[in-house]
């Protein structure tokens, strides 16, 4: 059975549900090299970054189940070239996902 969400541009209310997200993956230490001792306040600066960079959730209804977040990877002569790093809840781990993309 597949989820249907809609990938939108993340909110500041939206950062309750994806603070556990990265919670769970950051103590894991399985995808992710941070510091598993991260606290939220230092997450939250690194995750809800300001423009030009992008942070987007995969929502449905009042439910996140995913978060990224894209951004420039250099400043200067390298700021054409992007990163972004993406976490998914994990009870939507492994799942299929129904998700329209935002038109470009």
């Amino acid at each position: 059975m597949a989820w249907t969400f809609a990938i939108r541009e993340a909110r500041e209310h939206d950062w309750l549900q994806i603070w556990p997200i990265i919670h769970d993956v950051i103590t894991e230490q399985q995808t992710f090299a941070y510091d598993p001792a991260m606290s939220e306040d230092d997450a939250k600066r690194g995750w809800l970054l300001s423009a030009p960079a992008r942070v987007v959730v995969a929502a449905g209804d009042d439910l996140i189940l995913g978060s990224a977040n894209m951004y420039t990877n250099r400043p200067g002569p390298g700021s054409h070239v992007a990163s972004g790093s993406l976490m998914v809840a994990k009870q939507a781990r492994g799942k299929a996902w129904d998700v329209p993309l935002p038109p470009t």
